[in-house]
């Protein structure tokens, strides 16, 4: 069998000045590509969050950590996880509802649809929805929008959290 790693015909020092050369250009491809990609999204967020800023979106981050962008159709929502703190004030005060309402099933889908827009007013940034502009939003808008914050906030399907589970041998 002929060893193929030799080529009597090129100086191994010349190859492997090629290959670093080849490697350079391709990270530097690579990084030209991302940050071209980058550039967009970012423009894509500003263009459709007006009164948004760089400087609003550092601020953002720098005081939740985290901040997510998600396209919905022909709206764009930028939001940030909820805190356990949050969540349990949260909880409560749908506990404290549901006693007034106990077996009005009116009152529990109203309860839920409460729990939805609260959620959304605390955890989307922008844009910033007054009460009155929920009722024009598609009609799966603010599901989406509290599947995705809760997702995010670490509500995660029991499925997903065991294939997330390790063993620590």
């Amino acid at each position: 069998m002929q060893d193929v790693t030799y080529n009597p015909g090129i100086d191994p020092r010349q190859t492997k000045e090629v290959l670093d050369q080849a490697k350079e250009e391709f990270v530097e491809e690579k990084q030209t590509v991302t940050k071209d990609s980058e550039e967009k999204r970012w423009k894509f967020i500003l263009d459709n969050h007006p009164g948004v800023t760089v400087n609003e979106i550092n601020r953002w981050k720098a005081q939740f950590k985290k901040i997510y962008f998600i396209n919905l159709g022909t709206n764009s929502w930028i939001f940030r996880a909820l805190s356990r703190l949050e969540h349990k004030a949260m909880q409560m005060d749908i506990i404290k509802s549901a006693q007034a309402s106990q077996g009005d099933r009116l009152a529990q889908v109203e309860e839920h649809m409460a729990y939805q827009e609260a959620l959304v007013r605390r955890c989307v940034l922008s844009p910033r929805l007054q009460p009155e502009d929920y009722s024009a939003l598609e009609a799966g808008t603010l599901d989406a929008l509290q599947e995705t914050i809760l997702f995010h906030s670490n509500f995660l399907p029991p499925d997903m959290v065991i294939s997330l589970t390790e063993e620590i041998v």
